[in-house]
């Protein structure tokens, strides 16, 4: 069972990391589709790490956050995903894996969207992904990053309901230049 997406297109860089575009089936269906971005990362040995392969996922359709210098800012928000269109955006990518020399072991939420904009289906993802199961799923809560521009309420949710990790994206440290290029901090200031 899956939850509606299709993998319509996929363009491979030099280094190894692999862009996914997925559509909803049912905006296929309808004649308008919009665009979900997925991105395999992969990271080398260096400096005694073991190699890996981040999966960075979409919780959007583009964005109401409206930063300065993101494209999917500038899209305006079209859609929020489900838990199960996230949950999928991962399993495809393990799926891409197979076979290759290194697996999918972290999940980063930083593609397209604001995560605690859609803090519901976020939470919920990671509880499928987090569960343990013989699947594609079962990862680690420490192995899960999210993004978030700040918004507080939302960060204090993700704290109390997971031990997924948190990452802030500053942008800039001076709260006027955050403030012109990230319109959240003008609500929730660092």
């Amino acid at each position: 069972a899956d939850a509606g997406l299709k993998l319509v297109h996929t363009r491979e860089a030099g280094d190894g990391t692999k862009k996914l575009i997925f559509q909803r089936e049912e905006d296929l269906a309808a004649g308008m589709p919009m665009n979900i971005e997925t991105v395999l990362i992969p990271a080398g040995g260096e400096q005694g790490r073991k190699p890996r392969v981040t999966v960075c996922v979409s919780s959007q359709i583009g964005c109401a956050m409206g930063c300065k210098f993101c494209y999917t800012g500038l899209m305006g928000l079209q859609a929020n995903l489900t838990a199960g269109e996230i949950v999928e955006q991962v399993i495809a990518a393990k799926r891409m894996q197979r076979g290759e020399p290194f697996a999918v072991t972290n999940i980063v939420f930083m593609g397209m969207g604001e995560p605690f904009h859609n803090i519901d289906a976020v939470l919920k993802a990671i509880e499928i992904l987090t569960t343990p199961s013989a699947g594609y799923t079962h990862f680690s809560q420490r192995k899960i990053t999210v993004s978030t521009v700040g918004l507080v309420p939302e960060m204090r949710r993700f704290a109390v309901e997971t031990n997924a990790q948190l990452a802030l994206s500053l942008h800039a440290t001076e709260e006027a230049t955050r403030s012109a290029i990230v319109p959240a901090n003008n609500k929730h200031s660092l």
